[in-house]
């Protein structure tokens, strides 16, 4: 469970993860750094033997894992936009997670350019990423997903959605689409369309 500590002087939202045990005895697993940016999403491994995170760490959310006695933890990825969410294969062996592009140089230079931001109007695709847990921290993401669309779950099915040709906002779509892709091929296989 993870429990959040609203300070009253510092008017921050801390979020930190507790293990609670069958007599309701609580322990913290992770501790507040001083980055006012706490510990998010925690998922059991499939066998039990880690619990994964999301945690600042590169100047964006971060995917790390920890054994049970909080003694190892270990950042899985690096991404520099940020991981929003992820989610383990069934045998643990991978951890797929959705990272939003890097901006281009056009985007980022409209962005800093302009004052005023019309919201959407720079929006990045949101894309998977996969990272094998045989050696965790030793092996590098390698990224799935790529193109003119985002992924919004990875749970069984992937269902991405398309923006029109006017914006290019991604929750703007006009096409959703049931789609898994394997980890260990690139190649993305689709079930269903729905046009709008």
């Amino acid at each position: 469970m993870y429990k959040p500590n609203i300070s009253g002087e510092a008017n921050e939202w801390q979020q930190q993860i507790f293990l609670v045990d069958l007599n309701g005895e609580t322990k913290a697993l992770t501790e507040m750094e001083n980055t006012g940016v706490g510990h998010t999403q925690p998922q059991w491994s499939p066998d039990g033997a880690l619990i994964s995170y999301i945690a600042l760490a590169d100047d964006a959310p971060n995917l790390f894992v920890m054994n049970r006695t909080r003694q190892q933890k270990t950042q899985i990825t690096h991404s520099v936009t940020g991981v929003v969410s992820y989610h383990w294969s069934p045998d643990g062996r991978y951890i797929a997670y959705i990272a939003p592009d890097y901006p281009s140089e056009e985007k980022l230079a409209a962005l800093q350019k302009s004052d005023a931001q019309v919201v959407g109007e720079h929006m990045c695709q949101l894309h998977v990423w996969v990272v094998d847990m045989e050696n965790p921290g030793e092996t590098r993401e390698r990224r799935l997903t790529s193109g003119d669309f985002s992924v919004l779950s990875l749970r069984m099915l992937s269902i991405r959605s398309r923006g029109s040709p006017h914006t290019d906002m991604p929750c703007s779509g006009r096409t959703s689409e049931a789609s898994t892709v394997e980890a260990g091929i690139s190649a993305r296989r689709t079930y269903a369309t729905e046009e709008a």
